[in-house]
This record gives C-alpha cells, sequence and structure tokens, in this order.
C-alpha cells in the first residue's frame, strides 16, 4: 500500500512539474560546429535524445568554413547556437572579426588542443638538440635552429610558417607563448596564419606549413600517420584551460529564455554522460566518426578521448585527455 501512494506521489508530482514548467519560445533549432572531437558534446546531446527530452527539435550541423564561418551564421541568425573559440564572443561583442553581442553561455570542455610539427622541421629541430624521446618538449631547439637559419640567409631569411586556427584562438596564444618561452619573437621569427582545423593535417603534409597548434583529432591524425609529432599539449602549457563554448546572441536569449534554459540542460546533460566512463567515451568515439560529424577514424579519435594521447611513434601518454564538463 505504502509503494502505491509513493508511486501515486511521485506521478502527480511530475504531472505537477510538467504544467508548471515554462513553455519554450522556440522548439526548431539550429547548433553548427566545427569538425573537432570537442563538439562531442553537441553531438551527443543530438544522438542520445537529450535534446528530444527538453522538447527541442535539433538540427546539428556541420559548418565547413571554419570559425569565421560558423561566427557569422551565430550573427546572421542562420544558427541560433554554435560550437565557439572561447575568445570568439568576446572579440564579436568587442567589434573584433564580427560586430554583435554574442554571449557564451555554457562551457563545452577543457584541454584537447596541441602543438605539432612535421617530420622535415623535426629533422633539422634534432640537429640542435631535440630529444624525440622525450614529452613535453620545449622550443629550444627550434630557436637554435631559427638562430642559425637567420646567420646563414642574412637579409634573405624566410620565416618559417606555422598554423593556428583563429586570431582570438587559444591556439594562437600557445603557439606564441610557447615560442616565445625560447626567445623566439613569432611575428620576427615566423609568419603563424589561420586555417580551418580539419585542414590543417593536409597543409602540412602538402608543405604550406611547418607545423600548427590544433585542437584533437587533428593532432593525432599526423602522428598515426606517421608525417610528424606533436611536441607539446595545451594541458602541458595551461592545465585544464577553459577551450570552447557554446555561443548565441544576446537578443536570442532575451527573446527565448526557455529555449535557452533547455539547451543549457541538454547539453550539461550531455557533458556529464560524457564523463560518466571510458565507456561512453569509446561509444562517442564510434558516434562522431561518421561523415556528418568529425569523420575521422575511430581509432584516432579515441586518444584524446580515453588517456592515451599518442605525442609520437615514441612516447605515448595517459595524463592527457579531454575533460567535458565538471561532473567527473
Amino acid at each position: 500500500m505504502l509503494k502505491k501512494i509513493i508511486g501515486l506521489g511521485l506521478g502527480l508530482s511530475l504531472v505537477a512539474a510538467s504544467l508548471l514548467a515554462a513553455e519554450l519560445e522556440k522548439k526548431k533549432l539550429t547548433i553548427g560546429f566545427i569538425a573537432l572531437t570537442d563538439c562531442a558534446p553537441i553531438v551527443i546531446a543530438e544522438e542520445k535524445g537529450f535534446f528530444k527530452k527538453y522538447g527541442l527539435d535539433v538540427h546539428v550541423v556541420k559548418e565547413g568554413g571554419g570559425w569565421p564561418g560558423i561566427q557569422q551564421k551565430v550573427i546572421s541568425g542562420e544558427y541560433d547556437f554554435s560550437h565557439a573559440l572561447a575568445g570568439m564572443p568576446i572579440a564579436a561583442t568587442l567589434g573584433i572579426n564580427g560586430n554583435a553581442n554574442l554571449q557564451a553561455v555554457l562551457s563545452l570542455d577543457f584541454n584537447g588542443n596541441g602543438i605539432t610539427f612535421g617530420n622535415n622541421i623535426i629533422k633539422e629541430m634534432k640537429k640542435y638538440g631535440m630529444d624525440e624521446t622525450k614529452r613535453p618538449l620545449g622550443s629550444e631547439s627550434l630557436k637554435k635552429y631559427i638562430d642559425a637559419k637567420h646567420k646563414a640567409e642574412g637579409s634573405s631569411y624566410q620565416p618559417l610558417s606555422f598554423g593556428m586556427v583563429h586570431p582570438v584562438s587559444t591556439h594562437n596564444y600557445e603557439l606564441r607563448y610557447w615560442m616565445a618561452s625560447s626567445g623566439i619573437v613569432p611575428d620576427r621569427d615566423t609568419t603563424i596564419k589561420p586555417f580551418p582545423p580539419p585542414t590543417m593535417p593536409s597543409n602540412l603534409i602538402a608543405g604550406n606549413i611547418e607545423g600548427y597548434c590544433v585542437g584533437e583529432p587533428w593532432n593525432e591524425r599526423i602522428v598515426l600517420k606517421k608525417k610528424g609529432s606533436t611536441l607539446v599539449t595545451n594541458y602541458d602549457i595551461w592545465n585544464n584551460n577553459p577551450e570552447k563554448v557554446l555561443q548565441t546572441r544576446a537578443d536570442f536569449i532575451e527573446k527565448n529564455p526557455e529555449t535557452t534554459k533547455a539547451v543549457m540542460k541538454a547539453i550539461l546533460e550531455a557533458q556529464m554522460w560524457l564523463d560518466a566512463s571510458w565507456e561512453n567515451r569509446k561509444e562517442a568515439a564510434i558516434i562522431m566518426s561518421k561523415p556528418n560529424y568529425v569523420k575521422a577514424p575511430v581509432s584516432v579519435l579515441e586518444k584524446s578521448m580515453t588517456g592515451t594521447f599518442q605525442y609520437s611513434n615514441y612516447f605515448l601518454s595517459t595524463s592527457f585527455t579531454h575533460l567535458f564538463s565538471l561532473f567527473i
């Protein structure tokens, strides 16, 4: 009898809660993302039904135009929300790389970036003391190589070319900080240009750049192709730094507060699912390997997702992994 009373009470509570729940202002939404491992909370919220759980009909779209493309589509309203670099909404609100009042409503992840160099420049750096068997590595051997290059080329010095994902990205800051730590002057000794993250491996292989700072899985992609090595991760530079956020326009939040809350709840639940077990992470890697998501081999995606990041053929780390929430 007691069980029946408790069950009836719980049922009535759920009915009352559903009656009291505020109506969503907008149910059909479009959310943009870039093909990176840290789009996982958005993808999992869709694939595991968390968006539907909160009454949302979400179309998740892979953006091919890199971070500038995704930014403009949020500003124009083509995307209601998007995966974003932590600096992007701040920059847009200040009128940098866009001009709109954008807000970061949720942190999506921590860690996940690496500085990866191609085999050609690594060969040169080994001549100046780089130890391929150790990680993380500083930029001292790169500095010595650049100094020798300056001396040999004189006034005809050709700066080394490197890639990062966006001027206001943590990737840009991390690459410059790592270089400057040994005395390299990035804007004098190198040329650092933005590229869409998924294109980094192909640009390195084509010889357009010597190396890059990018998010996963595009470091592991080069390592497993044996075309280069990751020298240092952003976990080594700045442990558990904020990386990606969920952004939207301020006017969208004002007009659609309940919808915004529902999106946040769904993604928070996806983050908790991702951090609940290694088995969930492995399942997520399989899901994200699909062509409409990251389109990378499961073996590549699993590396930073399951705590077995491979810096090079010589060095495997079990301390570097993506974190998607604080609920671990």
